[in-house]
């Protein structure tokens, strides 16, 4: 019988030979496909060398073991003056002639056996990856970081035809925000599985997916891997008796479905009491009250769809009756309208947990707001800056209904400076109008209470990227009746049309 240090001691056993045994392969194979592919690799040079100026290989900079410099050995696909993200597309404008067909066979990859046989990389392992990407996600790197990164593995068989699945208008943030969190996720079960039977497994799947030119799943908790279905065929168990991986697997599908579909949706907030819009609010949720002949949510809905959001969720709560009656009875312009209910007070970020497929980029806001902001530039705005979330802000004067001292310091703290009878100050706030990116849910919790400045607040905690978006034109957030009464006079002429000329329409 095995005592506890018996056990620890058995285990370092096994695992020192399991490194032995993986350097051993790595030493073998790459040693041996060098020397097979010796007269394809001197075909492949000379055909760079005479398609385009400029060396035959090219060294990407990425992180290696245990967040080493790595300078990771590949074909030149490009021209020697590309410039740009480091992300390429299927059919990238940067490629050569011969750079087009390398990417597309894999065979730019070939040179990478040579970092394997100097020992910076391995046969089976991370996909490694650029210095900038890795420090958005260093929680996860801590842990992949443990292991060499490799020519295939998990996330190389997954995510095959990345090229194929990046948003060619802003491929950083389709990346940044979509696949690199499954990326991670992918390669940081791999060091933690680790082990030379897994590696032989991937090894055995990626010569499948090479040679019989067929796409492979890896499933997320399991390791499990599987020829992925044709393009919209089902992957549950059937008749066949095949695993049901469609909860787990990382599906290349969904990412390409997704990207055909690149509507932008919105969700608004209309759940709220009004309170402070009472005794109005006492018959009439807040969203509906009338401003002409059409009500708050009404333009809202016409606003939204002008800028081409054409697929919108409202979250309701109070008199969710009269909401939905309403809408019902009204025209969208197209516009297709889904409910969530809040069966009690959620906040103004919890109801988020409520929709369903907020899988890409989306717009909320709430259901009360009424300006000409511009949509489609807050969208662009926050793509460009690269934000998990953007807020829309306005600088707003704020009247102090009381005298405001300003006392003396250092020591003569009793001494009064300066007294302002009343001033107004100005301060920026947010809209109540919001981009977020599908990875922001996760810092909501799965239960309670929870309001956008909480969410805000553990977004910085955790050091991710917030940003604003300033806007000065006309804004109204009608918590008040003043605000309500304002908004009417502003919004609306004499003929009863609203003034909203110059907001720019276009598609997002």
């Amino acid at each position: 019988m095995f005592t506890p240090s018996g056990i620890a001691v058995h285990y370092s056993f096994r695992r020192r030979v399991g490194v032995v045994g993986k350097r051993l392969l790595d030493v073998g194979v790459s040693a041996f496909f060098l020397l097979l592919f010796l007269p394809l690799l001197a075909v492949v040079a000379v055909l760079i060398k005479l398609d385009s100026r400029g060396p035959v290989f090219f060294r990407c900079g990425r992180v290696g073991y245990r967040g080493a410099e790595l300078a990771m050995l590949k074909f030149r696909k490009m021209h020697e003056s590309a410039s740009g993200v480091a992300l390429t597309l299927a059919d990238d404008a940067r490629f050569t002639r011969i750079g087009r067909w390398l990417a597309k066979t894999k065979l730019d990859e070939l040179p990478q056996l040579w970092n394997v046989l100097k020992g910076e990389m391995s046969l089976v392992g991370p996909r490694p990856e650029d210095p900038e990407f890795v420090a958005l996600r260093q929680g996860d790197y801590d842990v992949i970081l443990t292991v060499k990164p490799g020519i295939t593995g998990f996330c190389q068989l997954a995510f095959a035809k990345e090229g194929e699945i990046l948003d060619p208008d802003d491929r950083v943030g389709a990346y940044v925000n979509r696949l690199l969190p499954q990326k991670a996720a992918l390669d940081r079960l791999y060091a933690e599985r680790r082990s030379l039977l897994l590696d032989l497994n991937i090894l055995v799947w990626t010569a499948l997916a090479v040679l019989v030119r067929r796409d492979v799943a890896v499933h997320r908790s399991t390791c499990a891997l599987t020829v992925r279905p044709p393009h919209g065929a089902c992957a549950r168990a059937g008749g066949s008796g095949a695993p049901d991986m469609s909860e787990g697997v990382f599906s290349l599908q969904k990412q390409l479905a997704a990207r055909t579909r690149r509507q932008v949706r919105a969700v608004v907030l209309a759940g709220g009491k009004g309170t402070r819009l009472a005794p109005y609010t006492s018959v009439l949720p807040k969203p509906l009250m009338p401003i002409g002949d059409r009500s708050i949510l009404e333009l809202v809905l016409g606003q939204l769809r002008d800028c081409g959001i054409k697929d919108v969720t409202l979250c309701v709560g109070y008199l969710s009756h009269l909401i939905r009656a309403v809408l019902d009875n009204s025209r969208h312009g197209g516009v297709e309208v889904s409910y969530v209910h809040e069966e009690e007070a959620l906040g103004t970020a919890a109801p988020l947990r409520l929709v369903d497929d907020l899988d890409s980029t989306f717009i909320t806001m709430n259901g009360d707001v009424l300006t000409t902001l511009d949509y489609k530039d807050l969208l662009r705005h926050h793509r460009e800056e690269g934000n998990l979330l953007t807020i829309a802000t306005r600088a707003r004067p704020i009247q102090i209904d009381y005298g405001v001292l300003q006392l003396g310091t250092n020591g003569s703290s009793n001494r009064v400076q300066a007294y302002v009878e009343k001033p107004q100050m100005t301060s920026t706030v947010s809209m109540g109008i919001y981009v977020l990116e599908p990875r922001a849910l996760e810092y909501i919790p799965g239960e309670g209470y929870f309001d956008f400045p909480d969410l805000v607040q553990a977004l910085l905690e955790a050091d991710e990227r917030v940003g604003a978006y300033q806007y000065e034109g006309m804004w109204f957030d009608i918590g008040r009746r003043d605000d309500y009464e304002r908004a009417v006079s502003a919004w609306v002429d004499e003929t009863g049309e609203l003034r909203v000329s110059e907001v720019a329409t276009g598609t997002i």
